[in-house]
This record gives structure tokens, C-alpha cells and sequence, in this order.
């Protein structure tokens, strides 16, 4: 299964943390993550996850190969409609029958009864990733899984109300899961079992202190904000109650235009964006997009980008535009032949180099004084600047004694370094090619 072999390549700017170790958000730069143990800040720079539900995803495989290649972080996907047979799910089924499952029929549902498989497969692979030193951020919810109508979507969802013998109140398989599934306030019995499902998933994870919890990924409109800020307080509830030596990092993703009401609400934690193809039309509106949010101090994730994406070139410049406008990045969707591994190790390979002190920089493009950039700066102390073309490039810097290297975007090194004693305002630099580069400042003061 194609989904199965894509979700293997992922990382992060941290490294390996210990056990007990959970992320939070950066106490001097909530932009940013810090590892509580060791106090490390952690960078976003990521591709792909794990599927320990599917009978043909082999996650033990996937996650030693993300060990092996310093993967930090990843996406769990654990809900899969569109698995048909192989999908493995959190209920048992009854002795009733009628379950589409795949065009093989089957039996019902319950969910009143829970499947060891699902939970003891979803508790090895969470284990196996703390002790790989890898973050799991698990959606609750999936849209793509309810709409648009499909067989492989709700026609193979287990919430539909043919597919279980709960009397639900959502449309059978035959339709579309939305808007109907939000519309818990009017449906009693199927918001109980959302919150069963969503307290049994947090009693099962919560004990792995690398887990992040997902409202629900890409979210379609109905009663917004407000269906996502009842799931962000029920779970930061749940877990002050129930688990309060035990915090977590609530994320949520949305195609709709409640995602900008979380900036200023603290039911969610990290803003994770998703885009459709414009930023690979146009590169430059992840820059427009990230940039003008920094003000509202929090994590911004560009969740899912690139798709379909086969030129290295290109999703090179897309990273690397996320990471120097001030946010993370988390790549799913595009082509083994956009190399997306080799560029999140050289952003990581960067970061180890340079020793880039991003929670103390901020975005500002307005310091590139001639050609297509960006920057990020600690103005008088370090600049890091991202140029999708190469040539003659300006910067506007602090008075100051500088060292200055240029960063190659596809070797993984310095391409050299010069000092230079500068008394303020636009300084001339030319790249040692015409092909992307990042140019690194740092004060020798």
C-alpha cells in the first residue's frame, strides 16, 4: 500500500531525549518547543509517521528506520478508512452483521466493547517511538475519513451509522460523514461515544511521554470555532483531572477559517496548516502566510504541503522558506524523487553546524535589500538568511565584527567563511553559485 511505504522519513532539529522527557512550549519563545528534560529547543523539520493499524504496515520496521536516520518526530495515523480489510480499529465487532469493511462484508461494530488488537498495536508502536526518541502527534478525529462521500471514506467508516450497532445518529455509509458528526450538542448518544473514544485514547497514549494530541486533521466547516474548542478544553481537562503530572501539547489542523481564532484562544496549543497546491504554484505564500503570524506567539506547523511534489528543487525551496519565515514544517504527501529526507538532514545538519539560536531570532524579509529572500535575525548577534536564486544579495546588518558563511543547501557544509567589520546598513554579498544558498551571520563578540 502506497501509504504505508510513504510514511517512513521524518526528523527534527532536536536530538534523542530521555525517558520522561514531553515537549512544551519554549518558556522564553513560544514559537518554539523545549525539551523538558534536557531543556534543548526543537525545531519542526519533518516527513511522514507511523501506522501501527493497518495489518499491512509493518510500524516495528518504520520506526527503526526512522531511529536509524535521526527522526524525531511523526504523525500517527491509526484511523484508516481507506485500509479496507486491513484496517484495524478501536471497537470489537458484535454478532451482527453488515459491515462494509473493505466490499467483504462482515459484522457490526460495537462500540460499547473494545478491540485488543487495535489498542495493544497502538500501545507497542507509541512505546517503540519513546524509546526510539521519536514525538508521535496522534489525530482523534479525521475529516478526510468522513467527506467527501466515498467508499474508501465513510463508506468505510466505522462512525457511520450502518457500521455499528450504536444507534449513532450519524448518516449511513451511503453518504457523507459531514456536517452531521460535528453536531454533538444535538446528538447525545453520539457525542457520548466520541468522548469514550477520546478518553479511552488519551488512558491508553498518555502514559508515553512523547505524545502530542491532534484534534483532528483537516477539519470542514461546521459550528467553527467552537467544535474545536470543545475538544481542545475536554482534552486539557481530562488530563489536569485525571493525569495532572502528566501535560500535553493539544494541536489541531483545519481547511477552514477557524484555525485563525486559535491564535488568540488557549484551547489549542500548535497551529497546524495545511495547503492544498498553492505554495507549490507559488513558494512565496508560505513566507506571507507564516510571517505576518509571528506577532501572535505560537507554533506554526505547516502540516501537509508539497503534494504530489516530485522536484527536489522545489520542495528544497518550500523547507527552507518555512523554517527562515519562522515556522515548522511537516511534509506527507510528496514524491521518493523529492529527496524530502536528504533536505530535512540538511536543515538539521545546518542547525548542528551553525549552532543557529532560533528561539532568540525573529522573521523580518525586510532586511533583504535586493533580489528574493528571507531572514531571520538576532539583530546584531546572528542573521540567517535564505536566497532562492543566487547572485548579488543585500542585507541591512547591525555595526558590527561579523564571521560569514554560506551554507550549501544540497552538501550539507560551509562553503567557506569571511570576517568583516561593518558599520551599519546594507551590505553586499554575492553567492558562491547561482543556486540557493543560506547565509549565516554571526557577531565574534
Amino acid at each position: 500500500m502506497k501509504f504505508c511505504a510513504l510514511l517512513s522519513i521524518l526528523l527534527t532539529a532536536t536530538s534523542l531525549y530521555p525517558a520522561g522527557a514531553y515537549l512544551r512550549i519554549h518558556p522564553e519563545n513560544p514559537r518554539y518547543f523545549q525539551e523538558t528534560t534536557t531543556g534543548e529547543p526543537v525545531l519542526i523539520a519533518s516527513c511522514a509517521g507511523v501506522v501501527p493499524t493497518a495489518r499491512d504496515c509493518d510500524y516495528v520496521r518504520q520506526i527503526a528506520e526512522m531511529r536509524s536516520h535521526h527522526i524525531t518526530y511523526g504523525r500517527v495515523w491509526h484511523f484508516l478508512p481507506w485500509g479496507g480489510s486491513a484496517a484495524i480499529w478501536p471497537w470489537a465487532e458484535s454478532k451482527t452483521p453488515g459491515g462494509f469493511w473493505g466490499g467483504r462484508g462482515g459484522y457490526k461494530l460495537d462500540f460499547n466493547v473494545w478491540n485488543p488488537l487495535y489498542w495493544n498495536r497502538l500501545r507497542d508502536a507509541m512505546a517503540r517511538c519513546e524509546r526510539a526518541g521519536i514525538y508521535c502527534e496522534i489525530h482523534l478525529f479525521d475529516r478526510c475519513g468522513m467527506s467527501p462521500p466515498s467508499k474508501d471514506r465513510w463508506g468505510n467508516n466505522p462512525w457511520a451509522s450502518d457500521h455499528n450497532v450504536n444507534n449513532l445518529e450519524t448518516p449511513d455509509s451511503s453518504g457523507d460523514g459531514t456536517p452531521e458528526f460535528y453536531k454533538i450538542k444535538e446528538k447525545p448518544n453520539l457525542r457520548y461515544h466520541q468522548e469514550r473514544y477520546v478518553r479511552k485514547m488519551i488512558d491508553e497514549t498518555i502514559r508515553y511521554s512523547n505524545m502530542i494530541y491532534e484534534i483532528e486533521n483537516e477539519h470542514w466547516a461546521y459550528n467553527n470555532p467552537e467544535w474545536a474548542a470543545y475538544w481542545g478544553r475536554f482534552i486539557k481537562d481530562y488530563i489536569r483531572e485525571k493525569y495532572p503530572d502528566s501535560p500535553r501539547l493539544v494541536s489541531y489542523s483545519s481547511l477552514q477559517e477557524d484555525l485563525e481564532a486559535f491564535y488568540d484562544r488557549d484551547e489549542v496549543d500548535i497551529i497546524n496548516r495545511h495547503f492544498g497546491n498553492e505554495a507549490e504554484r507559488n513558494p512565496d505564500v508560505l513566507n506571507r502566510y507564516i510571517e505576518p503570524r509571528w506577532s501572535k506567539g505560537k507554533p506554526i506547523n505547516i502540516d501537509e504541503f508539497a503534494n504530489g511534489v516530485s522536484d527536489p528543487t522545489l520542495l528544497r525551496r518550500m523547507c527552507w522558506i518555512i523554517v527562515v519565515s519562522g515556522g515548522h514544517f511537516h511534509i506527507e504527501d510528496c514524491e521518493p524523487s523529492a529527496k524530502p529526507f536528504d533536505i530535512c538532514e540538511n536543515i538539521r545538519q545546518f542547525r548542528l553546524q551553525s549552532k543557529w539560536d532560533f528561539i532568540h531570532s525573529a522573521p523580518n524579509r525586510r532586511l533583504v535589500t535586493t533580489a528574493n529572500g528571507y531572514c531571520m535575525a538576532n539583530p546584531g548577534k546572528e542573521y540567517v538568511a535564505y536566497f532562492p536564486k543566487g547572485g548579488r544579495i543585500g542585507l541591512l546588518i547591525d555595526k558590527g565584527h561579523y564571521t560569514a558563511r554560506w551554507w550549501s543547501t544540497t552538501q550539507n557544509r560551509f562553503a567557506g567563511s569571511i570576517e568583516f567589520q561593518h558599520h551599519g546598513g546594507e551590505k553586499i554579498f554575492y553567492t558562491p553559485t547561482d543556486d540557493d544558498w543560506v547565509l549565516h551571520i554571526a557577531s565574534t563578540h
